[in-house]
């Protein structure tokens, strides 16, 4: 699976997977619209009961795409041990339901979102084996 997207927008995109190439395009008013192997498959309804992703271990790279960020409603996170490179973006500080997030073991780099600071319930966060710059940022 590639991502998600937010209320009323239509996103579509290209993953690497491996040696394979996701084209991927997501329209959501409650679906989705995912392009693998050949295959179109439709998701309706209930994304907003999604609590978990987990695309760890997936020989994913490219950017991390900013339409999983749009799943307000994840409690965890985990898209470790991939190839993902770029920042992570400072959309993550609106999934405010976030309590674990891993993403170590990529090529993420740059600095890490001052957004953070609004994950009040984050418990658990891997970062490891990545290359961010700066600071961590202080929450209150």
């Amino acid at each position: 699976m590639a991502a998600m997207v937010s209320p009323n927008s239509s996103y579509g995109g290209v993953l690497n997977y491996g040696s394979r190439t996701l084209n991927y395009t997501f329209i959501v008013r409650e679906e989705v619209l995912l392009h693998m192997k050949g295959q179109g498959l439709s998701y309706k309804q209930n994304l907003n009961l999604a609590r978990s992703v987990d695309l760890s271990s997936n020989m994913m790279s490219g950017t991390l795409p900013l339409e999983i960020f749009a799943l307000t409603g994840l409690q965890s996170l985990n898209l470790s041990h991939n190839q993902f490179g770029g920042n992570i973006p400072k959309e993550i500080g609106n999934m405010k339901q976030l309590e674990s997030i891993d993403v170590a073991n990529n090529r993420l780099s740059s600095e890490i979102p001052q957004s953070m600071t609004e994950l009040s319930l984050l418990a658990a966060l891997n970062l490891s084996f990545s290359n961010f710059i700066g600071k961590i940022p202080l929450g209150t």
